[in-house]
């Protein structure tokens, strides 16, 4: 294996794993017969067993990680030198920042058969300086709404640490590459790693773990509609008990760059209006103030609602905007028939979108598949906010 490669490997690997103390990642990188030193005058630690034993010890002594940051390998010849800046809880919850480098030397097989640690360790949680690092990071390009990218080929780029967003990816390969702490959300259909479709399984571990997507996706009937609807409202409101243990600006927060509590709610808020008030109840005007578009509706048609997606509005004003909204699609699922089901909406969607004439059955599915996604986007950032 290329050394670079390898020492990419290195340290995209570390970074997750001294997160969520993976002693196995972190071992699956050293050959049988390795030699670490964790500092210069301690005896060295031989062979993946030793390596192991040092690692768990050490984790053990963390109680929580608070950052962990690895600079862009050096690499020359065979052996490779990176730094590393990580914040941490100590056994007895005192924070402790940690700031060192580390040099490792690969085999053939891209595996580190020798790796030396540098480090000292202070008291307290403390930011790298602004000069932090091998060399001052690049400035990302932010490309938008461009098709200059397709057909093209990437062959030996660093496209570490990038962000594709609501971007289509069909039809792409990557071959070679290296995959590490990736993570991958979206419209998801023929996804083949190793050759291995794993689409069917993506579909069926979130279905296992949020069942009520297989309920939204199964209705048929007035009834299963109904059903759905009582769902989704018992888990929202367990959801919504939750964000309210947060400071509101944590509501606020957005997490890795996705909406926040308070933008999500207003999103669905929107959603309602689109899909429940125009389109199932034939409103010409349902639209909240208050309500956030989704990122790809059409400026030109955004211009003539009534809403203000820039402005901060507080949590309870939110709250009250989604009550309302959230009793409209009750008021609906309590009087729906069968027939009403196949009725043709004669709303329309912004022109754009290109959308035929939706039944009324579509309409609402489309609400309850807001919610139920929606909210587990939200779950996965509340996660993140109540770690801190």
């Amino acid at each position: 294996m290329d050394a670079r490669l390898a020492a990419a490997r290195w340290a995209g690997t570390w970074v997750p794993a001294w997160w969520h103390h993976d002693v196995d990642a972190v071992v699956a990188l050293y050959a049988e017969d390795c030699v670490h030193r964790s500092a210069p005058f301690r005896p060295a630690h031989r062979g993946r067993a030793g390596l192991r034993a040092y690692l768990e010890e050490a984790f053990a002594q963390e109680s929580a990680v608070l950052d962990v940051r690895f600079t862009a390998p050096l690499v020359d010849g065979d052996r490779a030198w990176v730094e590393y800046w990580v914040a941490v809880r100590d056994g007895g919850g005192a924070e402790v920042t940690l700031a060192g480098s580390a040099v490792a030397r690969f085999d053939a097989a891209g595996l580190i058969v020798e790796s030396r640690d540098y480090w000292h360790e202070v008291a307290g949680h403390l930011p790298p300086p602004g000069d932090w690092g091998v060399e001052p990071a690049p400035v990302a390009e932010h490309h938008e709404n461009t098709d200059q990218g397709r057909g093209a080929r990437f062959t030996g780029v660093d496209l570490s640490g990038a962000t594709f967003r609501e971007c289509d990816l069909s039809r792409v390969k990557i071959a070679g590459a290296m995959l590490v702490d990736v993570s991958i959300s979206g419209w998801i259909r023929d996804l083949r790693v190793e050759d291995v479709d794993v689409t069917a399984f993506v579909e069926a571990e979130l279905d296992r773990r949020h069942p009520e997507r297989a309920q939204v996706r199964d209705m048929r009937t007035a009834e299963d509609y109904r059903a759905a609807w009582d769902t989704i409202e018992r888990l929202w409101a367990q959801t919504v008990a939750r964000a309210q243990r947060l400071p509101e600006a944590a509501r606020h927060e957005r997490v890795d760059g996705e909406w926040s509590f308070v933008e999500t709610l207003r999103h669905l808020v929107f959603a309602t209006d689109l899909w429940a008030g125009h389109m199932v109840l034939d409103r010409p005007a349902p639209y909240h103030r208050l309500g956030l578009p989704p990122t790809d509706y059409p400026p030109e048609d955004l211009e003539a609602l009534p809403v203000e997606p820039d402005h901060r509005p507080s949590y309870v004003d939110v709250m009250a905007a989604r009550a309302e909204r959230m009793a409209l699609v009750r008021g609906i699922v309590d009087d729906l028939t069968d027939d009403e089901l196949d009725r043709v909406s004669t709303g329309a969607l912004p022109r754009a979108w290109d959308e035929p004439p939706k039944p009324v059955r579509t309409c609402l599915r489309v609400v309850m598949n807001e919610e139920v996604e929606h909210r587990r986007y939200a779950l996965r950032d509340l996660a993140a906010l109540e770690a801190r």
